[in-house]
């Protein structure tokens, strides 16, 4: 399916220079239109759909069908054609400066895409690479927006769990869902991704944006992330995070989400800290820092926590 939004009161879509079947639901709005034509198309593209007595208005357009070949969308003058994202999602383009892709092909001024671009990878264009980036939050979606080959044997690892891709042959209509990873319940957390793309040579790679809640955070690649979680007792507030082995830790007080932090302690060894400072109705952010020491290559390596907040209710008064 193809979805998108656009402002206005006409709109156009046009096949492309291709003499074959076409049939296609197409859904404005709540309004539904079915077009079913043989052997359309010529040496121009045609308009095959076109509405003209729309409100003046922001429309929803869903397109779908078992195959979709689409060459242009006509608006009106001084419309605009708008990316759609559902509620509780929010979207990123893959030219956000925290996705590392290791010098990947990262094409602009691409039709379709999502601000008109595309990181593309796999053999077809002489690369086999990563994608890597952390977000905050429990669920995420890869988006391709029109016509993905899915590069066969590429996979994502999300924290310690590895995922593969669907296996769709090029003849297969699924592969135009622009939706082709999905992975939702995640916990609440900062999460690591790491998109390894296969070295087939018949397949490759497009990724055009990443959808993560709508109150989640893309952030720059850290392998090295530990949760951490904050919980109201009484009048104290107790903090637990992951074990590191061998390693020392800043644990960081602030009434502001990303801060400015206020030590409460550090070279701590522990997994657990009670924090007894705190008054009722405050809400508290912190973060744990850690940090390991390699006698061998004289080095440190350094860890970095989520930000965990708590409120402490106020008991009420017998």
């Amino acid at each position: 399916m193809l979805r998108y939004k656009f402002t206005g009161e006409q709109i156009r879509l046009l096949y492309p220079d291709l003499n074959t079947e076409i049939n296609l639901t197409i859904k404005i709005d709540d309004q539904s239109y079915t077009i079913s034509e043989s052997g359309i198309g010529g040496f121009l593209p045609t308009v095959f759909f076109e509405k003209l007595d729309l409100e003046d208005k922001e429309h929803i357009v869903e397109v779908s069908g078992e195959k979709i070949y689409l060459d242009a969308i006509d608006i009106e003058k001084g419309a605009e054609l708008l990316p759609y994202v559902e509620d509780g999602w929010k979207r990123y383009d893959d030219q956000n400066q925290n996705i590392q892709s290791d010098g990947l092909m990262r094409v602009t001024d691409t039709i379709y895409k999502f601000n008109n671009t595309a990181t593309k990878s796999g053999p077809k264009n002489g690369f086999d690479k990563k994608i890597k980036f952390n977000f905050t939050g429990t669920k995420i979606r890869l988006i391709e927006s029109f016509q993905a080959f899915y590069a066969i044997n590429s996979t994502i690892k999300i924290d310690d769990q590895i995922y593969n891709f669907p296996q769709y042959d090029i003849s297969d209509p699924k592969r135009y869902n622009p939706v082709f990873f999905e992975k939702l319940g995640l916990e609440n957390k900062e999460h690591t991704v790491e998109i390894t793309v296969s070295d087939r040579d018949d397949y490759f790679f497009v990724l055009d944006a990443i959808d993560i809640d709508a109150d989640g955070e893309l952030l720059p690649y850290n392998e090295n992330v530990f949760s951490l979680i904050a919980t109201p007792d009484d009048s104290e507030v107790v903090l637990t995070w992951d074990e590191i082995p061998d390693a020392s830790f800043y644990v960081l007080r602030s009434t502001t989400p990303g801060g400015p932090y206020t030590t409460l302690t550090k070279g701590y060894s522990g997994t657990t800290f009670t924090d007894t400072g705190v008054e009722d109705g405050v809400t508290y952010y912190y973060v744990v820092n850690g940090s390991t020491y390699d006698s061998v290559n004289d080095e440190f390596e350094y860890y970095n926590s989520n930000e965990a907040s708590v409120i402490l209710e106020a008991t009420p008064l017998e």
